[in-house]
């Protein structure tokens, strides 16, 4: 079996600048990348969050490193860096100087608790004619979600200027610059109500990134801390309300995993890219899962976290999520172990043991983006410094995926017909299922869509001006024993209280003989079990990889298979056909937050926070 893993390159293409004026933004640290090629620039476009001397303040009792926007100008296949801007594009105006010791936090704090101390985590798009920022600002105790945008041929114009001041001592073009990048509004809020703010209300920081769809219009991809959910904003870069006026999540995409490295949280880095698999055009997008020590072994009693990047696909044209890798694309090893392990920052954070922090990904070569073409992953090491990795889709995705992949728009096209059906015993009904009690303040069913051939997690809630509802589809998986089809029988599930909501579902794989489209069709069956969160059901927490129980079926033609006449044993059994770890690890999640040690998912306290708002309006 082929391993799956990006290639690192050598060596580090920014790091912090130890020599003045530098060293005072940039001399701590130059990471967590953002990149981009403009629709009318050829160069490749990559922004840091830098920080240095200047940027040091106390936080309670320990001493955090606020950022600056630095950019640096690639070539066009974004491996050399041509111009490296001495002085960031995006910062903070301060009017105060930040505490340095626990006396002056104290002062500050009393002051100027609002202030906007810190800027980091940086991700360019482009979208309509502008190049926007999406970033966290904060102040002292509280992140935010922003966005901002400038035209962008006047960032083009900004640019040009710049690079004609190189040459002239650094500190001297100070007041140059600041008319060129620092002026007020030089970059044009553009979030909720014409401010910043991507969020309505207040929020903890989440990683927000966009697919453009067929139509134009945006998903937004965001992180409700642990998890990643998406919503469809239009032609907006922030997110709306309901009509309680509380912000809209909308619906869980990919959660963590038990069991597996990613147990703890995971996020979305850079934007996506656009990539061809064949005649299927997809996104491309490297995300962070990070693993939690805390979780997986009880004698660890505080969290120690290891940030690592994994690969997700999604159909461009459907925004279906067709592959997620099962472990991450690269190792923490001895390549950038100097910054990785040891780099400035990471060191000088008790509860992290490495740091790799992907910041986005271009294609080298521009307009070669299929399946044998090299993609480049800029990578936040240790954040610290910035490195890179490269990879083909062929070498990160499994031989099983690329297979369902090949024929999957054929497979996607096609429709049941009634003769199929009457030949394997099965109907087209959705067969839905209530959950037995309300979970967070909410009603739960469970439906099959046929069409499709998904199941959906729906969740409803009646409130003083109508019914919310919202549905999560379960997607058959490419690769997978359910690669062209997922349902259950309305009846399989069952709650474990320290486990969650176990569903025993059947999973369908249509193959052809000979492997090629054209030749005899048949259907393989066989069961899977999900668990879902024993709070939140549209929280995933397992999915099987392989059959479990000994009921497999093969009937003729492409059908939903047979029968579920073996589901009702395999419930009841159902904690046998989970590996131990997962089960383990579910367990001390659930025990760990009852216990008040570790953290409720956002998206769960979200739906508790509407569910009160709504009974109490009733009231």
């Amino acid at each position: 079996m082929k391993p799956l893993k990006a290639d690192k390159l050598d060596g580090y293409i920014i790091e912090p600048t130890l020599t003045e004026p530098s060293a005072g933004w940039e001399g701590h640290h130059t990471t967590n990348p953002t990149v981009i090629r403009l629709s009318c620039d050829r160069r490749v476009f990559l922004g840091y969050r830098a920080g240095g001397h200047e940027d040091r303040y106390m936080l309670q009792n320990k001493m955090i490193w606020g950022s600056s926007l630095g950019l640096a100008i690639l070539d066009e296949r974004g491996e050399k860096v041509v111009h490296r801007l001495p002085w960031p594009i995006m910062r903070i105006n301060r009017k105060f100087s930040l505490p340095l010791t626990e006396q002056e936090y104290n002062e500050y704090i009393v002051e100027h608790k609002e202030n906007i101390v810190v800027l980091h985590d940086f991700r360019f798009y482009e979208y309509e004619g502008y190049l926007h920022v999406i970033y966290h600002d904060g102040a002292l105790g509280m992140a935010y979600d922003c966005v901002k945008r400038m035209p962008v041929d006047l960032f083009l114009q900004k640019v040009e200027k710049s690079i004609a001041l190189f040459g002239e001592p650094v500190e001297s073009i100070r007041e140059e610059w600041a008319r060129i990048w620092w002026k007020e509004n030089t970059w044009e809020p553009c979030g909720t109500g014409e401010s910043r703010l991507i969020y309505p209300s207040r929020n903890n920081k989440n990683d927000i990134v966009y697919f453009k769809k067929p139509d134009d219009t945006l998903q937004m991809c965001h992180r409700p801390l642990p998890d990643i959910a998406v919503m469809d904003t239009g032609h907006r870069l922030h997110a709306g309300v309901t009509p309680d006026g509380i912000t809209t999540y909308g619906v869980l995409e990919s959660c963590v995993r038990p069991g597996y490295f990613d147990n703890c949280h995971i996020g979305n880095n850079g934007m996506p890219t656009r990539a061809k698999i064949g005649d299927l055009d997809v996104w491309v997008d490297v995300i962070h899962g990070v693993h939690n020590r805390m979780l997986s072994d009880s004698s660890q009693q505080t969290s120690l976290y290891t940030y690592l990047p994994y690969l997700r696909i999604k159909d461009y044209e459907t925004g279906e999520l067709l592959y997620y890798s099962q472990e991450p694309i690269l190792e923490a090893d001895a390549v950038w172990r100097e910054y990785v392990e040891e780099g400035a920052w990471v060191r000088q954070l008790p509860f992290h043991d490495a740091i790799m922090f992907a910041g986005g990904q271009i294609e080298v070569e521009q307009g070669r983006n299929g399946l044998d073409d090299l993609f480049m992953v800029y990578m936040g090491v240790g954040d610290t410094a910035v490195a890179r990795a490269v990879f083909t889709l062929r070498q990160l995705l499994p031989e099983a995926v690329l297979k369902d992949l090949a024929v999957w728009k054929a497979h996607r096209a096609h429709v049941i017909e009634a003769a199929d059906m009457e030949k394997s015993g099965n109907s087209t009904e959705n067969t839905p299922c209530e959950f037995p009690e309300t979970l967070s303040g909410w009603q739960w069913r469970l439906e099959n869509d046929p069409t499709h051939r998904q199941i959906h997690i729906i969740r409803q809630l009646q409130t003083r001006t109508g019914l919310e509802k919202a549905r999560r589809p379960v997607f058959p998986i490419p690769g997978s024993f359910d690669a062209d089809g997922i349902f259950f029988d309305g009846r399989s599930i069952r709650k474990v209280d320290d486990l969650g909501w176990f569903l025993v579902y059947r999973g369908c794989r249509w193959e052809e003989s000979g492997g090629q489209l054209g030749g005899q069709k048949f259907t393989q069956t066989g069961y899977g079990i999900l668990i879902l969160d024993r709070e939140n059901p549209e929280r995933i927490l397992y999915r099987s990889t392989e059959p479990v129980g000994s009921y497999t079926d093969k009937t003729e033609g492409w059908n939903f298979g047979g029968n579920f006449g073996e589901a009702g044993s395999i419930l009841e059994e159902a904690e046998k056909h989970v590996p131990e770890k997962v089960l383990f690890e579910i367990r001390r999640i659930n025990s760990l937050i009852d216990a008040g040690k570790f953290w409720r998912s956002h998206m769960t306290a979200w739906l508790k926070n509407k569910a009160a708002k709504a009974a109490k309006t009733e009231e």
